[in-house]
Order: C-alpha cells, then sequence, then structure tokens
C-alpha cells in the first residue's frame, strides 16, 4: 500500500523513545482501540496498544497507528483518508539528521500600511551533535485540518518534553 497522506517535517534535538511513547500514550487516550505498527513491513501485523510492551526503534524508527480494525482495513484499500469521524491513519517517522541541517528562517513584520506586512527568508544552519528529522503523516495538511493539526500539536509537546 502506497503512502498518500500529508507529511509535515521537522527538525528535533530531542527524540527519544520515552517522547514516542508519549506520542502513542496520548493518541491511545482519544483511540481506546489503537492499532500500532513499528514496521515498515506493515504485513507484520498492527498489535493492540499496551504501553512499555512495544519496541520502538532507537535512535530512528518508523511508527504506524490506526484507531481500530476498521480504519485499519480501509487504510489497506483507500490509503491515508479521512474517515467518517473526521480521523486518519497516523505515520511517524523519525531519524538523525546531519550534524548540520540547512534551514531557511522566514520573518514577517508590518509595514504600516493596515493589515500589510513583507516578508523576507534568508537561509541559516543548524549545528548540532543530536538534531532529529521528524517526519508526521496524516491525510489532511494540519493548517487546514482540526484531526491533523491536534495530531500534530500532540507530537511538538512530546517532543519539547523528551524523556
Amino acid at each position: 500500500m502506497e503512502l498518500t497522506g500529508f507529511d509535515t517535517h521537522l527538525l528535533s534535538f530531542r527524540v527519544r523513545v520515552g517522547s514516542i511513547r508519549a506520542f502513542v500514550d496520548r493518541i491511545a487516550e482519544q483511540w481506546p482501540d489503537l492499532l500500532v505498527s513499528v514496521s515498515a513491513d506493515q504485513d507484520a501485523g498492527y498489535l493492540p496498544w499496551r504501553s512499555g510492551e512495544v519496541s520502538f526503534g532507537d535512535p530512528e524508527g518508523e511508527v504506524y497507528l490506526v484507531r481500530d480494525d476498521r480504519m485499519r482495513r480501509s487504510q489497506e484499500e483507500s490509503g491515508y483518508v479521512v474517515d467518517d469521524d473526521g480521523a486518519s491513519p497516523i505515520a511517524l517517522y523519525y531519524n538523525r539528521a546531519a550534524d548540520v541541517v540547512e534551514v531557511r528562517i522566514v520573518e514577517e513584520w508590518p509595514t504600516g500600511a493596515e493589515g500589510q506586512s513583507e516578508t523576507d527568508a534568508y537561509p541559516a544552519e543548524v549545528v548540532s551533535a543530536e538534531t532529529f528529522a521528524v517526519t508526521l503523516v496524516t491525510a489532511e495538511d494540519p493548517a487546514e485540518d482540526e484531526f491533523a493539526r491536534g495530531v500534530l500539536d500532540v507530537l511538538k509537546e512530546c517532543l519539547r518534553t523528551a524523556r
């Protein structure tokens, strides 16, 4: 099955197994029948989530989450689509990035004219011994979808409070 979702890319200085476990625990609070796969080979199967019983890759890994068996079957047939409840499957990929990561900084400031602003973008480098690339996949863009935005917010919170 080909991934068909929307990718959101983050850089984090803290990605620990505890951060990933906390993220999945938070999703499980909303999805009590959560199924989890930690393999790119999803034929290896989804397992019911029981915190502490699933091993995550360290320092890199993949995590696939579906609310229940019905969503898993829908994903197999249709990919990353929003269901009747407004939810979608979730995938999370994380890996150690290069020691130097190039980014673009975008600044916006008011021009003085009512409601107008200018933007300027310039290159910068993030230099760190431990920089991680984190990719969240949801069916929709978090900027436009409430469910995806909620998932992204939970992920950011878990990465900020890495354990």
